[in-house]
């Protein structure tokens, strides 16, 4: 696995000659020692680049906010027209009902006489007197 290059340490060691090495790890004891940082810089560093592009990324995020604002906007205005429009729409098709439906005249009031309907009991009509039967005489 490996690791990304983070700062790097590097020893520069001098011995008794003057003889200089560097190495990953510690000096002998008998030569001098020195830490160096071994960190790869970066040769091409712009800091005018670097600025001009510092600030074309915060043009864009002005751009950016500028543009979602807008399209919020946009949106909300989108949906207003609709509901308006809905709105609009649930009137006429009331208005549209109002119209399909017939108007009634009420009849002039009188006295309708109501019979029940059939197969209910009917009432009894009234009784007719019956002639007395006739009987002889005499019996």
């Amino acid at each position: 696995m490996a690791f990304p290059a983070a700062a790097q340490e590097l020893f520069k060691c001098t011995d008794a000659a003057g003889k200089v090495t560097y190495q990953q790890t510690a000096c002998p004891t008998t030569a001098s020692e020195r830490k160096i940082d071994a960190t790869p810089a970066n040769p091409d560093y712009d800091p005018e680049a670097r600025e001009r592009l510092l600030r074309q990324g915060a043009e864009a995020d002005q751009r950016i906010r500028e543009r979602s604002a807008q399209d919020q906007a946009e949106r909300l205005e989108r949906e207003a027209r609709e509901k308006e429009r809905r709105a609009e729409e649930e009137q006429a098709r009331k208005a549209q009902d109002a119209a399909e439906q017939p108007t009634y005249l009420a009849p002039p009031y009188r006295w309708i006489p109501v019979r029940p309907p059939l197969g209910y009991p009917q009432p009894r009509p009234p009784a007719v007197p019956r002639p007395p039967i006739a009987t002889p005489r005499g019996q």
